[in-house]
């Protein structure tokens, strides 16, 4: 299974933000979980908890670390089965670059910032990160070559996150 995640509602700027949507996209649906209306109960007895903790279902995300942190340090859960795309990406468009890709650039290399999204509904302005969450899965295809790399480094960043290693910065960490 491949899925690929979005996180709606986090903010780094502002500490006291909340998570408001959990975004998940297969090759053929969408789920939009409202933080609001199911709460934190949604992450036991076996829910979001078991899907995000399980290590067989690929997930994919961009920057694993803000989502790996709120998982944590809100629900206790431990992000497993991860691919980090920003490696794949930083690995495959900038390979000795000090920096890291941005998500908005790793779109525009590839050629997926200008489709549109009338097809895509908007749920409480996350339709910038539908959209994105949708494309993540075709960007997955074109970097998968350095798939490993995104899991390993990707286990590493989550290992930092819940040690309490973890700054957010632009600066290449691997």
């Amino acid at each position: 299974s491949l899925v690929s995640v979005m996180f709606v509602g986090l903010d780094s700027a502002k500490p006291t933000s909340q998570l408001e949507l959990i975004i998940l996209v297969t090759h053929d649906q969408v789920y939009v979980i409202s933080m609001a209306a199911v709460g934190a109960a949604a992450f036991t007895d076996g829910g979001l908890a078991s899907f995000f903790e399980d290590p067989l279902i690929t997930k994919l995300s961009f920057d694993c670390r803000p989502d790996a942190e709120i998982l944590w340090t809100s629900f206790r859960v431990r992000l497993q089965g991860l691919c980090d795309l920003q490696v794949l990406a930083t690995m495959a468009l900038s390979p000795a670059g000090q920096y890291m890709i941005s998500r908005r650039t790793m779109f525009q290399r590839i050629s997926l910032d200008h489709f549109s999204d009338t097809d895509i509904p908007c749920f409480g302005g996350a339709q910038l990160s539908l959209r994105d969450a949708r494309y993540l899965i075709v960007a997955y295809f074109m970097f998968d070559f350095f798939e490993e790399e995104g899991r390993q480094i990707g286990a590493e960043r989550i290992r930092k996150v819940i040690s309490g290693d973890y700054t957010k910065c632009h600066i290449r960490d691997f």
